[in-house]
């Protein structure tokens, strides 16, 4: 019976490689309870297997000190530090933990961690886990807003493109 149930588990996890080849190292042994291969099983793993995954708008509809799980392409690499600003179909959140230092634009991220605001910006910080699921992914496409609309507290941390903006005077502009 419970070779029949791990078997189950383990063709669940199929789309998860990573975690089934994990799984596989703590099998309990025969001689051993369940009960000390759940308790191994759930100190090990990192805490996004069982959390639910969540769009970053539904994340960010949650209060402070809120524990979530959500997943983003990363907009930016180190040229800001340790902070990433991750952006799915739905919005865009700042994540700053040093564990993200080697994460790179255009990865994208499963995370799980808790909101605050700080300087008020939404973030995730701490973060409990984090999984670079891929590399090289394209950006999000740039939402398009005038710039009345953008300093709406939605497009916090998104890639927008403003339109209908002049510039009075002449000048060369520098940054990113």
């Amino acid at each position: 019976m419970l070779a029949c149930r791990i078997g189950k588990l383990l063709n669940s996890l199929n789309s998860r490689p990573r975690i089934k080849q994990l799984l596989c190292l703590y099998l309990p042994p025969k001689n051993k309870p369940m009960k000390i291969f759940i308790a191994l099983l759930l100190s090990t793993f990192p805490l996004f297997i069982f959390s639910q995954t969540i769009t970053i708008a539904e994340a960010r509809a949650k209060a402070d000190g809120a524990s979530v799980t959500v997943e983003g392409i990363a907009l930016n690499g180190s040229e800001l530090g340790v902070i990433r600003y991750i952006q799915d179909a739905t919005g865009a959140v700042a994540v700053y933990d040093i564990g993200l230092q080697d994460s790179k634009r255009g990865d994208k991220i499963l995370v799980t961690g808790t909101l605050k605001t700080w300087n008020n910006l939404l973030e995730l910080s701490p973060v409990s886990s984090f999984e670079v699921k891929s590399s090289d992914n394209p950006l999000p496409a740039a939402v398009n807003k005038s710039i009345q609309e953008v300093f709406k507290e939605q497009y916090e941390g998104q890639l927008i493109t403003l339109s209908g903006v002049t510039f009075v005077n002449q000048g060369t502009f520098s940054g990113n």
